[in-house]
């Protein structure tokens, strides 16, 4: 049904403009994007990126989501290299990935978006993993744990023990890993959500 749904945020953002409605426009931009970074057409999704920051400047949370869009794409391509076996676009990937979400975690910074700040230090931290950074990386998951449990963002929460499990297993930290990533992913099944370690969900609600 991707087809139907490209279609519908196209609808959806033509509207928008009629009505310049920029934060409309904003938001089905990002989400084409990431429709496009599923069907793994990365240069059409940093396209609708590129035309999202073309818009009046917005709030910072409307930016940090844009740029945390733009670290999504940059996180799944790079996903796309390591199951090619292709190491150095691993790295270079998961680097521009770590370079965007530490910008969107700027951008938040002042603002009240808790979730999707949550959801940009997971991010960062799994690129961190990625990158071989493991104790920055597994520091960035932990905090965003504690921190989606402190403020009620069960998913999140979810999410980055997800992303915690996946990496201390692969750091050769088996024990450790399982034992966070088998409640995690029960408590993914209860949500009716079960995010893939390493760059899902980020901008579910």
């Amino acid at each position: 049904e991707y087809p139907e749904a490209l279609d519908g945020f196209a609808q959806a953002e033509r509207l928008a403009r009629q009505h310049r409605d920029h934060a409309a426009v904003r938001k089905a931009l990002v989400q084409t994007s990431g429709l496009h970074t599923v069907l793994g057409d990365f240069a059409a999704a940093r396209e609708c990126l590129r035309s999202a920051l073309e818009l009046l400047s917005g709030t910072a949370a409307d930016e940090a989501m844009v740029v945390l869009q733009f670290g999504l794409v940059d996180v799944h391509e790079g996903l796309k290299a390591a199951l090619a076996g292709d190491a150095a676009t691993v790295s270079r990937r998961m680097a521009e990935g770590e370079e965007h979400f530490d910008v969107a975690l700027e951008l938040l910074s002042g603002t009240t978006d808790r979730s999707t700040t949550i959801a940009a230090r997971t991010q960062r931290g799994a690129a961190r993993c990625w990158l071989g950074q493991f104790n920055e990386g597994l520091a960035d998951l932990e905090e965003a744990a504690v921190e989606a449990a402190r403020g009620g963002f069960r998913l999140r929460e979810v999410q980055a023990r997800m992303e915690q499990g996946y990496h201390l297993v692969a750091a050769g930290r088996e024990t450790d890993g399982l034992s966070l990533l088998r409640p995690a992913c029960l408590q993914a099944e209860e949500l009716g959500d079960l995010p893939t370690p390493t760059g899902g969900g980020a901008l579910d609600p």
